[in-house]
């Protein structure tokens, strides 16, 4: 089974909560800003389409619609900020502030495609709200008008978060892939350890179990290649050597893959890595 995390499911209703902040405390900076200390019609409206659009992503995230929850969670963002820039269009700074703060929120998805459409759409409903809805637009005020500045602002915030966004979507997805690689290496090292004690096994039982010199020497050649087995990709030759009464050094008396004058060769066994192995009485493994 694959240990690799997903998309943390509490990043949802961290959103989900966080929103609750950011409705809290625009109502009350807009309150400030008007100097009122109780909730006028057009404010306590925006406040119900914000909070039922909140509610709307927790429904979401409750029911079995959570592969939806990214769409959802990006249209009622643009209503929460629709509803509150509606109210404030005389307070460019707090429709700059919320529209901001909106598109930072998106950095939480780790998508760049999900950043670009949340920083374009927060900037359309954001123009929308500085130029005043429901009056005439002269196209010149994006220019030259008030509303310039922060929609600049906007724009400059989007395009961070959007770059911000694509270089963390690619490091989550290099994450991935450096898990993907390790958890591959671990499962092919217990393989390994399993073909290891398989044949230690095997091999120990034939030397307790049987008389036989031919299935003795096959184990010893099937140890030696399996111990061999990762540190090289090349063909491996094995083969066991013993002294003989009447040779002046190892003769091959059972080998695999080798040629016919190798098996006939004779290694004094004083030097190399034939040599080094009788020595030290371990196992020599060179290049």
């Amino acid at each position: 089974m694959s240990q690799i995390p997903s998309a943390p499911t509490w990043r949802d209703w961290y959103v989900f909560g966080i929103r609750w902040l950011i409705i809290g405390g625009f109502v009350l900076l807009l309150m400030m800003a008007r100097n009122i200390t109780s909730l006028p019609t057009d404010l306590n409206n925006a406040l119900l389409v914000a909070a039922a659009a909140n509610c709307l992503l927790a429904v979401t995230l409750l029911l079995p619609f959570k592969t939806a929850s990214t769409a959802v969670t990006l249209i009622t963002d643009w209503l929460i900020l629709g509803a509150l820039a509606w109210v404030s269009t005389e307070f460019p700074m707090l429709v700059t502030g919320i529209a901001t703060i909106m598109i930072l929120v998106s950095l939480l998805q780790a998508n760049a495609t999900y950043s670009l459409f949340q920083a374009l759409g927060s900037l359309i409903l954001a123009a929308a709200g500085l130029l005043n809805v429901g009056t005439p637009i002269d196209v010149t005020d994006y220019v030259f008008g008030p509303a310039r500045l922060p929609l600049l602002e906007i724009a400059l915030v989007g395009a961070v978060v959007v770059i911000s966004a694509y270089l963390l979507e690619r490091m989550i997805w290099q994450q991935k892939r450096t898990f993907k690689a390790l958890e591959a290496a671990r499962s092919a090292q217990i393989v390994d350890i399993h073909e290891r004690t398989r044949a230690i096994y095997e091999m120990t039982t034939t030397f307790r179990e049987t008389l036989s010199f031919e299935r003795i020497l096959n184990a010893a050649l099937d140890a030696g290649q399996l111990g061999l087995s990762g540190h090289t990709r090349r063909a491996l030759v094995a083969g066991v050597l013993l002294f003989q009464a009447d040779d002046p050094g190892l003769c091959v008396v059972a080998a695999r893959r080798m040629t016919r004058g190798d098996m006939n060769v004779i290694a004094p066994g004083k030097g190399g890595l034939i040599g080094e192995a009788l020595t030290e009485g371990v196992p020599i493994i060179g290049g």
